[in-house]
């Protein structure tokens, strides 16, 4: 288990590479943020990954937000680090096909990355002491 003493918070986890990255992460013993905007497939991706193996089910949480949006992208930080204390990887994976909704696409791709580097950075100030 490479990963048992991390916690790794996955974007866009109800679907596509996220709802895979979050089978592999969990395999390989990680904790779990799993986020995603749509509630039905996040719960549906960790019930999934919850019946291919029980012991797994208390090693995931799953947080309901939209990338996007940077209150949605701190709640999802907070919850997830009050949860499990630390966090130590992001696989920053949501976001939409091209073609589909260029606007958000852009929202999802620049804004939200910046919003998940500034929060987690913050996150980690803080937890070492230095003013965030």
């Amino acid at each position: 288990m490479r990963l048992a003493d991390k916690v790794v918070l996955v974007t866009g986890a109800g679907s596509g590479m996220g709802r895979v990255a979050l089978r592999m992460f969990a395999q390989q013993g990680a904790r779990i943020i799993a986020a995603d905007i749509d509630g039905q497939a996040l719960q549906s991706a960790v019930r999934e990954v919850a019946d291919a193996d029980a012991s797994i089910t208390d090693a995931i949480l799953p947080v309901v937000g939209n990338v996007a949006l940077a209150e949605d992208v701190e709640r999802i930080v907070e919850r997830g680090v009050s949860h499990f204390g630390t966090l130590n990887v992001i696989y920053n994976n949501a976001g939409i096909m091209p073609g589909e909704d260029t606007v958000r696409n852009t929202d999802i791709g620049n804004s939200g990355t910046h919003t998940w580097v500034t929060h987690s950075v913050r996150w980690e100030q803080g937890r070492a002491g230095s003013p965030p």
